[in-house]
């Protein structure tokens, strides 16, 4: 998804740019900003809130109408007039689907709003627990010996650890 507000995004000479507002340009919620008049995120989420409310009780009605699984009587008129009943088994309703697709996309569209994506995702490591690999490549090279010393050591070293919590 692109980027969702003026600050974010890289155009600096934009002449709709403007500072906290939403980008205009986006064309996830360019019609949104149209319906809505506005640019300001907060409204523009409270709007989307508000169909996405709209959307769910379709949603709810419709999955309550598919009626998957269950024998759905149905009648119709054929060419020559005849009045014919056919029985068969409900199944997933692609509309359905896709109402719910839609919702998904909406909700990540209102939590991108409130909480735009950072630049640079966080990364958090711990080095204190980060050594296996240095470690364990340094006692592959150890020959004889000082390898087998090395791997009783951090054996009975895990053993105590274990041991003790």
């Amino acid at each position: 998804m692109q980027k969702i507000n003026c600050d974010d995004c890289g155009k600096k000479s934009c002449s709709q740019r403007i500072e906290g507002a939403l980008c205009n340009f986006n064309p996830d919620i360019q019609d949104m900003i149209v319906i809505g008049e506005s640019r300001d995120p907060k409204l523009m989420a409270m709007k989307m809130a508000e169909i996405m409310g709209t959307e769910m009780s379709r949603y709810r009605s419709a999955v309550s109408m598919e009626r998957i699984g269950e024998d759905i009587e149905f009648t119709y008129i054929n060419d020559e007039g005849i009045s014919i009943t056919e029985k068969k088994k409900g199944n997933i309703n692609p509309s359905v689907t896709q109402l719910a697709h839609s919702i998904i996309k909406n909700g990540n569209i209102i939590n991108n709003i409130l909480n735009p994506p950072k630049a640079v995702p966080m990364f958090q490591q711990n080095n204190q627990y980060n050594f296996g690999s240095p470690v364990a490549r340094a006692i592959e090279s150890l020959g004889g010996d000082d390898k087998t010393e090395a791997i009783k050591f951090l054996d009975e070293r895990i053993n105590g650890l274990k041991q003790g919590s």
